[in-house]
């Protein structure tokens, strides 16, 4: 019947992701908070991990016909960027992956946000930043580093370059998963950090080149 069918659907929604389960909280970052970032946000969530995600371009950009791309402010809800660009263009916006990408995301989180915006009480409860490419990470250190360092407990700053296409974004995604899992293992991750990202990047990582702070 209809209620044991939606009895079901909740529960399959329920084990989808698993509540957190883990005590580090990580923040994912990229350009947008469209593409990279959130396929970490979302990997990391259904593991059972405290993840929150953010942009740090000026702000949001999604890919166009015109190859200029179509921007949108941080904070602009998911649903309505997804809304906007089905009514513009929606054949380009399937092939480009944007549309399915929007759909994920507005099932993750209201609206895509900027990582200068962070409050400092909520920033001092994040262990790691997990960056996408060098100029996002010198963007993020140089944030944290103009903040008041004496209300700060020490946050690891990481990049792992990623190419801002899904097939890169997922592939990074599940490296990074594992990195979370090794960081897990650990009881003092502020002292434990280099060599846990040493194991690592033995394991999971041998042909990237990462940048941590």
């Amino acid at each position: 019947n209809s209620e044991a069918a939606d009895a079901a659907a909740k529960a399959a929604d329920a084990a989808a992701v698993e509540p957190p389960q883990h005590e580090h909280m990580y923040a994912m970052v990229c350009r947008s908070n469209m593409n990279r970032s959130m396929a970490n946000h979302d990997i990391l969530e259904r593991h059972g991990f405290k993840v929150c995600s953010y942009g740090i371009g000026r702000e949001v950009k999604v890919p166009s016909r015109d190859k200029k791309g179509r921007m949108f402010p941080f904070g602009t809800p998911y649903k309505h960027i997804l809304e906007a660009l089905t009514k513009e263009d929606e054949k380009f916006n399937i092939a480009s992956g944007v549309i399915p990408m929007l759909k994920r995301n507005k099932e993750i989180k209201e609206a895509p946000e900027d990582f200068r915006k962070i409050p400092d009480e909520f920033l001092r409860s994040v262990d790691v930043v997990i960056c996408s490419e060098h100029d996002i990470f010198e963007r993020v250190v140089e944030d944290i580093e103009g903040r008041d360092a004496e209300e700060f407990k020490p946050i690891h700053v990481l990049n792992l370059e990623t190419t801002d296409n899904n097939e890169d974004a997922i592939k990074k995604s599940q490296a990074l998963l594992q990195l979370c899992k090794l960081c897990s293992d650990t009881e003092d991750i502020g002292n434990d950090f280099p060599d846990v990202l040493e194991q690592f990047k033995e394991q999971y990582a041998a042909d990237d080149e990462l940048l941590y702070s």
